[in-house]
């Protein structure tokens, strides 16, 4: 490199870039001071300014100011951290180690590592035993060997918490059902980087969920493996492990080289040419984890921000490599000057060589940007998507909430981004370069594999999917796929037409009941309407209904709604919480009977709100909501934007507070049980009422869907008729007539009905509201009626 010493002024424009264009890569004055960079107009190379900063109150020899942006420009798409993963050299480079390896095999592999330094001659071996990765954890100190095991054991009980998150699955088709299957892939192949820094953390993070999702085969590669590296392996409890690396291990996991076996997935963190080896074989049945650039921070601060501890986090990440970008967004101009003097300390604390590294990269691709407010930055932390993303602000958690595009946050200034580099459970392998809009992080379910499936066990019923399919291809102009479905159809079609057309096909209504409470309701409402729903005893969980082909079953509230889900039952009734909690697709809401109101409501203690009833959010920790709602609490915590954790409880939940939560969210019709835990209502999630509700297949069938319309319409009319009374009375003449329906507003659902007595007068029928029954009869009766009747109806149908 060239060095260029010159006086402490101020060095203008072209002075700069003819020191610059002429092969000086940075410009430092006479008193080593370093020098802001920024982009020239001519061509896309760094110029430094020089700043004469020898009068400042700090003791550094070094100046630092980082390059400034605005946050308009960022929002106005002026600026990005898009930088291609992968260039067309390293590409071209990559592909001809990976051709050389693929044609030659296990010969070219040696070749290519012992050139590349990772063996020491042609009959090296590359292959590390299961016994020599344990004899490398017994080497290392016992201290080391807890640190590895602690550190694992966090690792993997992320993963196994990831992995808990995902379920097979099973819905209803007409005729049968789909769903799908989660397994692990069969073999994974794990990269970890070598050079300057080992990263036996790495061998954690990518080893260790390929093993909680159940991969049989886990393989490591890493070249010139140091032992702390070899004993992680150890730890991670990897099958295979090679000392290999670049685009030549790439290549040998992907295809089988060697003792290297052929693995179904390739991931890891590497160099350009590593991971221009994985954009490769990305493209021949191999899958990867990402395409991952040089690393990247973006500290999101406010005024109250730590400007030491913001500083030593970007000069954390700015170690890792000349191309790592290292940003801070503020509403401070104030505190971006603090960080950039402690940033000109903390680098002189540097050993010589993590200084060089970190000089460069916070030289060519560190920058402030500062931004009006919290709310811009948000956005432009958005905007940019970066690797990793720390907040450092008075509200944390609120900011957190409000971010959406990340590889990883990192919310309060105790929460640093090394500890998840290392230890604390998430991954740290992560998308970078923008991607983080779009693609997520290394994790357990980068190992899975989700399998479809569907089943048609009753071709009959699977005749409007036949049809529709029929239709579709006719539409896209592909007979064939036509042919196929047709080929179905037409016998079940002729089938049908043997049929005596006389010959009535005796509906099936498959019928789930609620057991409890909601069961009483149902019954009494059926039988308004002249239905009957018998139990021979209390033990009977199939009881009897007055209804021809009507099958019906008892069952808990949340398997009704299960049960219809799948297609197992018709129809039932539920309340809407269920339907929202148990996140239904396949269920129908047809008719909302207002039965059993209730909300779903939030509720704390009184020390967490304030004077007005409002929620006090914690602000050095995610907010803590015991729930049995776990789905529609996540629903609310998203509308509200809050940072919060949810505590799946089986009862019992107004118990929690305030030791083992902060808040609750549960079901109150009164509010009692909250009051008798000193607890408060303050919000409500959701309000509930009892639905009759369908199977959205069974809708689809014609047979069935005419006796859920008739149910329907018979429910509906006992519900309408609740409201209401008939009323009659006797009238002795017109003028009374006139009379009495003048002054008694007597409209009901209509108009009366007036019919002449044989022995004179007018009788009057007319169906009223039930709440005006006592204003009515004192009017008809001053009014000059008499034998006034009011009697229930049991149906209405308008």
């Amino acid at each position: 490199g060239v060095g260029v010493l010159l006086p402490t002024k101020s060095l203008q424009g072209k002075e700069a870039w003819n020191l610059v264009g002429g092969g000086a890569k940075c410009v430092l004055s006479a008193g080593l001071q370093l020098l802001s960079v920024y982009g020239t107009e001519e061509e896309n190379v760094p110029v430094a300014t020089i700043e004469d900063k020898t009068s400042s109150s700090s003791s550094s020899s070094t100046s630092f100011s980082l390059s400034r942006i605005a946050g308009v420009d960022v929002l106005s798409n002026k600026f990005n951290l898009r930088r291609p993963a992968v260039t067309e050299d390293t590409r071209s480079a990559a592909n001809t180690i990976i051709q050389k390896v693929k044609q030659e095999g296990e010969k070219a592999l040696v070749e290519l590592s012992v050139r590349f330094g990772d063996l020491a001659s042609p009959t090296s071996p590359y292959t590390i035993t299961k016994i020599q990765l344990q004899e490398a954890y017994e080497s290392l100190p016992q201290e080391t060997q807890i640190l590895l095991q602690r550190s694992a054991a966090r690792v993997k009980s992320f993963a196994t918490t990831q992995r808990g998150s995902l379920d097979n699955c099973m819905s209803t088709i007409p005729g049968g059902s789909a769903g799908h299957n989660i397994l692990p892939l069969s073999s994974a192949g794990c990269y970890a980087p070598g050079g300057r820094y080992p990263l036996p953390s790495s061998v954690l993070m990518t080893a260790i969920p390929a093993r909680v999702a159940g991969c049989p085969l886990v393989v490591a590669c890493s070249p010139s493996p140091s032992v702390v590296t070899l004993a992680a392996a150890h730890v991670a409890k990897v099958d295979l492990f090679f000392a290999i690396g670049g685009a030549q291990a790439i290549a040998a996991m992907a295809y089988g080289v060697g003792d290297v076996p052929c693995c179904d997935v390739v991931v890891g963190p590497g160099n350009k040419y590593v991971t221009a080896a994985k954009s490769i074989i990305s493209g021949e049945g191999v899958a990867i984890d990402m395409l991952a650039g040089p690393s990247e921070v973006l500290v999101l601060c406010d005024e109250t921000a730590n400007a030491k501890l913001v500083a030593a986090d970007l000069i954390a990440q700015a170690e890792h490599d000349e191309a790592a970008a290292s940003v801070i967004v503020s509403t401070s101009s104030l505190l971006i000057e603090r960080v950039e003097e402690e940033i000109a300390l903390q680098l002189d604390e540097l050993p010589k060589e993590n200084r060089a590294v970190a000089v460069s990269s916070l030289s060519q691709n560190g920058m402030a940007i500062l931004v009006q407010n919290i709310e811009e930055g948000v956005q432009v932390a958005d905007q940019l998507a970066p690797e990793h993303l720390e907040i450092h602000t008075k509200k944390p958690l609120s900011v957190a909430a409000q971010c959406s595009y990340y590889g990883a946050v990192f919310i309060g200034s105790n929460a640093a981004e090394v500890m998840g580099d290392y230890c604390a459970g998430p991954n740290h392998v992560l998308p970078t370069g923008g991607t983080a809009r779009s693609m997520a992080g290394l994790s357990v379910f980068t190992f899975l594999k989700v399998r479809t499936w569907m089943s048609i066990n009753d071709p009959k019923k699977a005749i409007p999917l036949y049809e529709d399919a029929i239709a579709l291809a006719k539409a896209e102009g592909l007979a064939g796929h036509g042919a196929a479905a047709s080929a179905r159809l037409i016998p079940l079609l002729e089938e049908k037409k043997k049929k005596s057309e006389t010959a009535k096909e005796e509906p099936i209504i498959l019928f789930a009941i609620p057991k409890g409470r909601m069961f009483d309701e149902v019954a009494g409402m059926l039988k308004e309407g002249g239905l009957s729903i018998k139990l021979s005893n209390a033990r009977v969980l199939r009881p009897n209904i007055s209804l021809p082909g009507w099958d019906g079953k008892l069952l808990k509230p949340r398997d009704c709604v299960r049960m219809v889900d799948q297609g197992v039952r018709d129809i039932a009734f539920s309340g809407t919480d269920l339907l929202a909690e148990l996140n239904t697709s396949n269920v129908v809401p047809i008719l909302d009977t207002g039965l059993d109101p209730i909300k779903l409501v939030a509720a704390a203690p009184e020390a967490m709100l304030d004077k007005n009833g409002a929620l006090i959010l914690p602000k050095d920790k995610p907010l803590r909501i015991a729930t049995e709602y776990i789905h529609s609490t996540q629903q609310w915590i998203e509308r509200e934007k809050m940072f919060a954790v949810v505590i799946p409880t089986g009862g019992s939940t107004e118990v929690f507070p305030p030791e083992d939560a902060d808040v609750i969210v549960d079901v109150s019709a009164t509010g009692t049980t909250l009051r008798a835990n000193k607890l408060i209502e303050f919000a409500t999630v959701a309000t509930s009422s009892t639905h009759l509700v369908a199977n959205r297949t069974a809708l689809e069938d014609p047979v069935k869907r005419v006796e859920i319309e008739m149910f329907q319409c018979l429910l509906r009319s006992v519900l309408d008729a609740r409201s209401k009374v008939l009323m009659e009375f006797n009238v002795s003449d017109e003028k009374d007539m006139d009379k009495v329906l003048g002054s008694a507003s007597l409209r009901g659902m209509c108009r009366p009905t007036v019919s002449p007595l044989d022995c004179g007068g007018f009788a009057v029928r007319v169906a009223v509201d039930r709440f005006k029954v006592p204003h009515l009869i004192y009017v008809v009766k001053e009014n000059g009626g008499s034998d006034i009747l009011v009697s229930n109806i049991n149906n209405v149908v308008k």
